[in-house]
């Protein structure tokens, strides 16, 4: 029970975190018919701007495309030089425009790396599309657009629910220029620990009948059993996936941020949902349903949720940019703007600097690693449940004897000194 409220609270929290560190998207922008001169293209798109001598339009998705003006029919033409005139004193249309080809462009390129591996990864949940923000939105509005995507498995509404000149500062070739070398240097020590959650996967995977069949199972309560057996694929898949965007962090500078989480977070996403299934209702709703948003006006506005003492936290919220976010956050963000590239990358050059410079961090991390290997290949190499619950209780015995368990035939135990 102490668990299951634990992690309701966390989920809680991540809901709210999630808008008080982002906005919610509200498109401002109606869907048109677009075709070419042959009249056989046809796409149902919003107007995103002119980035030099092509439309770019924006799909249903989210996802951007630039289409050759010279290649329109007159009546599209007409249109988008209309829309043009009406938007071009729109700054942040503008910023759409600018940055819309290198993100799309790098979104249907990304793919993560082939992987070769000793078994076969849980299936992901299939889970629907996300649809897009609503227009307009109110601060419950949003709210539940969140909350209702964040239980039907899309994590992504994090990411996407952030402000339009935020999300292109972040896909901006300057900032993944500055991100490289921190991420290079990262990618070295995040690979070995990558190749240990891999040899976690292959056991928890390989040795899935082994592990469901040991005797230290057969001790929990009844109610366990049932509720482990229909979460173990997923909390696998969560591990497994994990360690996919782990080992594809690169893509973040090589192709983009919106692609890299486009991709992984979903997947993420429709393991959590998967496991949030099995959790009773009774345990989850109250925690879900404890985030209540109240809007003061227009543009003003409070989310408030419950905290694990009995009280209640909240945060000011704000509109900014048709975009609710959390006043303290939106005031620094509107002084800082300007500078926040810069910033930003100058901090990673530190970052990037120190961790360099600690040589004994390094040596840690790869000693651990080097460790959790080791321990980890006994139960690879078992064939039998015998050999696997053998391998287990000469892993678990430096364990108890560290908390005083003694182990089997320790004090206490048959055989110990206390008889």
């Amino acid at each position: 029970m102490r668990l299951s409220s634990n992690f309701f609270r966390r989920l809680s929290l991540l809901i709210t975190t999630g808008l008080v560190a982002c906005s919610f998207f509200v498109n401002s922008l109606r869907a048109e018919t677009w075709s070419d001169t042959t009249g056989k293209f046809k796409l149902e798109a919003e107007y995103a701007g002119i980035d030099g001598k092509n439309l770019v339009l924006r799909k249903s998705d989210g996802k951007t495309v630039n289409v050759p003006i010279v290649n329109l029919s007159p009546e599209s033409r007409a249109q988008a030089k209309a829309l043009y005139e009406k938007n071009k004193s729109n700054p942040a249309l503008s910023a759409k425009a600018s940055t819309a080809t290198p993100t799309s462009a790098t979104q249907a390129a990304y793919q993560p790396k082939t992987r070769k591996l000793n078994f076969t990864p849980p299936p992901v949940p299939i889970i629907s599309q996300m649809p897009a923000f609503p227009e307009n939105a109110t601060l419950e509005e949003s709210l539940n657009h969140v909350r209702n995507q964040v239980l039907a498995g899309h994590l992504d509404v994090f990411w996407t629910a952030l402000p339009d000149d935020l999300r292109a500062m972040a896909d901006s070739q300057e900032i993944r220029d500055g991100l490289r070398p921190y991420m290079n240097d990262n990618m070295k020590m995040s690979n070995e620990v990558v190749a240990v959650i891999d040899k976690l996967s292959e056991v928890l995977i390989t040795k899935k009948k082994f592990i469901l069949k040991s005797p230290m199972l057969a001790q929990a309560p009844p109610m366990v059993m049932p509720l482990l057996q229909q979460g173990y694929d997923p909390a696998v898949g969560l591990i497994y996936e994990y360690s996919d965007m782990a080992r594809n962090g690169n893509a973040i500078v090589d192709s983009s941020l919106s692609s890299y989480v486009s991709y992984h977070a979903p997947r993420i996403g429709g393991h959590f949902q998967a496991l949030l299934k099995i959790v009773p209702a009774g345990l989850r709703e109250p925690y879900i349903n404890g985030i209540v948003a109240k809007q003061t006006d227009d543009n003003t506005g409070t989310i408030s949720w419950p905290k694990q003492d009995g009280t209640t936290e909240s945060k000011e919220m704000v509109r900014y940019n048709d975009r609710w976010l959390p006043k303290e956050f939106a005031e620094q963000w509107q002084a800082n703007k300007d500078t926040a590239m810069q910033t930003f990358i100058a901090n990673l050059t530190s970052s990037a600097t120190m961790a360099q410079n600690n040589p004994q961090a390094k040596a840690m991390v790869e000693s651990t690693v080097k460790q959790a290997s080791a321990i980890l290949d006994p139960l690879i190499a078992a064939k039998t449940q015998q050999e696997f619950d053998l391998a287990v209780n000469e892993l678990m015995m430096p364990i108890m004897l560290m908390f005083g368990g003694g182990g089997p035939g320790g004090p206490g135990g048959p055989g110990g000194p206390g008889q």
